[in-house]
């Protein structure tokens, strides 16, 4: 997403976003392939009022609330309300705060121009205390924490970095034209990176190197997760701007994207539950979780029994329900 709420031509164009949709909902291929939507938090209104989410040291989640500059802490759970957290606090401007991602039992956010933090990388308690990790490259919205190594993905404006937040050191990769959402693999060897709305990409963390091309997108690729384990292992789901959510083959390149659910308003950055491995998915209005059966978005092959039993009443029907093969 190019974030420019608050510019007037940008506004007058996300006022025409439709308020009539139903919600994002899976389709048949998305429910044959095992995934799992449900909702973890609805908004009063559009605007991104969640934009991430991520766990805290203590099992809630902290969540970055772009259209107030918040960040507001909830617990782990869904159907929830967007306008009624444990707790909130103001850390940038309207729109002045981005990806939230959680790593090494910490969890992180980026912080834009704001009066309150300098821009750069904070560490979150589990009041929402900030402390500077780094300082030294202007967010450029994305944000994802490796699994394995215990560092900070990040997309900015001079390319995307990785970040160890004990020594503050951020190290280049590559860099895209027009950065915004990322993921890792599970593996925590492979970033991929959208670009200028219209592709994904993937880059090796160790070297550098390109590893991946999705081709052009059409629905306006942005956030996107990994699946660990399963029959969809190291596949990659795309949050799409047009509403929709795609699958991508990684042994495919270029192949585009299977939909595997659509309704949604205008999809964004997603973030990682490292609590249970689900795949937090935002929305112009409300925050989603997609699973999947068999898998997850962690370096775990299956969730958590925490997530066992929030899903547990889709599990009994989707269980044995499995895709196996793609046409």
């Amino acid at each position: 997403m190019r974030k420019l709420l608050f510019v007037t031509t940008a506004a007058i164009s996300l006022a025409s976003v439709s308020t009539s949709h139903a919600g994002l909902t899976l389709n048949a291929t998305g429910i044959t392939d095992g995934f799992i939507l449900t909702t973890f938090a609805t908004g009063a209104s559009g605007g991104y009022p969640l934009l991430d989410v991520a766990a805290l040291p203590d099992g809630t989640v902290v969540a970055s609330a772009y259209q107030s500059g918040q960040l507001r802490k909830y617990n782990d759970v869904d159907g929830q309300a967007v306008g009624s957290p444990l707790a909130a606090a103001t850390v940038a401007n309207n729109g002045g705060v981005f990806g939230v991602t959680s790593t090494g039992g910490n969890a992180y956010v980026a912080i834009n121009n704001s009066p309150y933090y300098a821009a750069g990388y904070y560490k979150v308690a589990n009041d929402l205390s900030l402390t500077a990790v780094n300082l030294s490259y202007v967010p450029s919205y994305g944000l994802w924490g490796n699994q394995v190594s215990g560092h900070l993905l990040a997309s900015t404006n001079s390319g995307i970095f990785d970040i160890n937040p004990l020594t503050s050191v951020a190290t280049y990769i590559n860099s895209v034209s027009g950065p915004d959402g990322l993921s890792v693999s599970p593996d925590g060897t492979t970033v991929y990176v959208e670009s200028n709305g219209n592709r994904v990409y993937g880059f090796a963390i160790a070297t550098g190197n390109q590893v991946f091309d999705s081709g052009n997108l059409s629905g306006g690729p942005d956030g996107t997760g990994v699946i660990g384990g399963g029959a969809f292992a190291g596949f990659i789901v795309v949050n799409n701007n047009d509403g929709t959510l795609g699958l991508i083959d990684p042994n495919n390149a270029g192949a585009g994207e299977t939909i595997i659910a659509s309704g949604g308003e205008r999809g964004d950055l997603t973030g990682l539950d490292s609590n249970n491995g689900s795949l937090f998915v935002s929305d112009y209005t409300n925050m989603y979780r997609l699973s999947i059966t068999g898998g997850s978005f962690t370096t775990s092959d299956v969730p958590e029994p925490g997530s066992l039993a929030l899903f547990g009443t889709a599990l009994a029907g989707l269980g044995m329900w499995r895709r196996k093969n793609r046409g």
